[in-house]
């Protein structure tokens, strides 16, 4: 099981958004140690074929759906993933194929309970079908180049809410989630960085954007920021 000490809810319900420190999760010993494998996955993002070369973006996607009713978890087939253009503006309306979620996440008792964990804190009705796509994301730069999280500058994902989970932030700088209002007042500027710190931001009323990322220390390899994302939305049919 994972849980939390802190509330995500009540700050989604107060500001649209909510920080959770990594420390504040609970994870049960064998959950702890199948994340620590899962880590490993990272390694096995194939580069992002969508974003230009050099390549910095490294990605797999699956998705999930999940039925109140029966409380069943649904992995799907790989899909064509989209976005409005009016949310993405670089990608928004270009139907997009990514490779899929290992094994290892799939067959895996980890992503589930994290999934579980997250519709646990969104503040949803009882009776809510959720879509879910979930996005293991590798930013990385090195040799002088930066590696940019957000291309597509200050966006909305066009979904019902956003969820951001760290994984591994190593010789990095930059980095900073900034969350904004409408009228591009920050809200929150956050450096996810240590494993599990995440966000929540209801990404109907609230915009988000990440800073580039470079290299602290040229001599210790490559900058890496390895996160988690699920867009998470209602989901017209189960």
């Amino acid at each position: 099981m994972i849980s939390s000490t802190a509330d995500p809810r009540a700050g989604l319900r107060r500001y649209g958004y909510s920080f959770v420190p990594g420390a504040l999760f609970i994870v049960d010993p064998t959950l702890s140690a199948e994340m620590k494998e899962l880590t490993k996955e990272w390694e096995n993002l194939p580069p992002d074929p969508y974003v230009p070369l050099p390549r910095t973006r490294f990605r797999r996607y699956s998705r999930y759906l999940f039925d109140p009713k029966t409380s069943e978890l649904s992995h799907k087939p790989n899909e064509i993933y989209i976005q409005r253009r009016e949310f993405n503006p670089l990608y928004g309306g270009l139907p997009r194929v990514f490779a899929p979620l290992t094994s290892a996440f799939v067959d895996g008792t980890f992503l589930r309970s994290l999934i579980r964990y997250n519709i646990d804190q969104l503040p949803l009705g009882d009776d809510a079908a959720l879509d879910i796509h979930v996005h293991a994301v590798r930013i990385r730069a090195e040799g002088g180049s930066v590696g940019e999280p957000s291309p597509e500058g200050t966006h909305r994902d066009g979904f019902a809410f956003v969820t951001v989970h760290m994984f591994r932030f190593f010789n990095a700088v930059g980095g900073h989630s900034a969350v904004e209002d409408s009228s591009h007042s920050v809200k929150t500027n956050v450096r996810l960085e240590s494993p599990l710190d995440t966000l929540f931001i209801d990404d109907r009323i609230l915009l988000h954007k990440t800073s580039a990322i470079s290299q602290n220390d040229i001599s210790s390899g490559p900058a890496v920021r390895d996160v988690l994302l699920m867009s998470i939305d209602y989901a017209a049919t189960i």
